[in-house]
């Protein structure tokens, strides 16, 4: 996949897993997906920020070797139990 611009997902209905692994991408939002309860999020080294908002489903964050992730913003998602985050050493 290559898009080198800001991802944007509003309002995914379906999706309950959803894995990105993308060396390209620069930034990632995800506002009002009521069913996504598992993300992924790998090998995405220029990532920053990544913006979470609105995930009523969500109990799953995965980061893996996102070493340019500075700002990791969570808002209103009540269910997340679980965040493993590896290779994100300058994470604020």
């Amino acid at each position: 996949v290559r898009h080198p611009g800001p991802w944007s997902f509003e309002g995914i209905r379906s999706v309950l897993t959803l894995n990105i692994d993308t060396s390209n991408c620069r930034s990632l939002r995800i506002d009002s997906s009521p069913s996504l309860s598992i993300l992924s999020i790998r090998e995405c080294p220029s990532l920053d920020p990544i913006e979470l908002r609105n995930l009523g489903a969500l109990t799953h964050l995965k980061l893996q070797d996102c070493a340019g992730l500075r700002h990791l913003r969570i808002e209103n998602c009540p269910n997340l139990r679980t965040m493993e985050i590896a290779g994100a050493p300058i994470l604020e």
